[in-house]
């Protein structure tokens, strides 16, 4: 039971940490296309949250998501006897488009109009398809 405990907490932490940088990947690619990126953020400075922070956040989020929705679908799935890489599949499909839908409208601005909706529930879906692919596959590596 521990070791499936830090199995899940290790697998939060690395699908985080892959999220985080891919973050950090497109944050560089901005930076590089947009010639007054620099000036735009001296004009958000006051606004501009660690990275320690952000990452630190990142991972309460996570491991909630991690205790409150993945265990105990795993454990249900896991004690069922029958759990095939197809029902997995179907999980992690599941869990992207849930979280991706719930994350994308919470954080969309209405006042920007339908296509910021569509652009953020879009985009949550696709970090949390990447989450959940490095989550499940660290975490199955782990529990073998």
């Amino acid at each position: 039971m521990g070791s499936k405990i830090v199995s899940h907490i290790v697998a939060c932490i690395t699908g985080t940490l892959v999220i985080y940088g891919l973050l950090k990947l497109d944050g560089f690619i901005h930076r590089i296309r947009n010639e007054s990126h620099n000036k735009e953020m001296k004009e958000f400075a006051e606004f501009v949250i660690s990275d320690t922070i952000l990452v630190i956040l990142y991972l309460v989020v996570g491991i909630l998501i991690q205790f409150i929705l993945v265990r105990p679908v795993f454990s249900y799935l896991t004690r069922q006897g029958n759990f095939t890489i197809r029902r997995l599949v179907y999980t992690w499909l599941g869990f992207s488009l849930l979280t991706g839908l719930f994350f994308g409208i919470i954080l969309s601005d209405l006042r920007l109009g339908f296509i910021d909706v569509v652009e953020s529930i879009g985009i949550g879906v696709l970090v949390f398809m990447i989450y959940y692919l490095v989550n499940f596959i660290t975490y199955f590596k782990l529990v073998r």
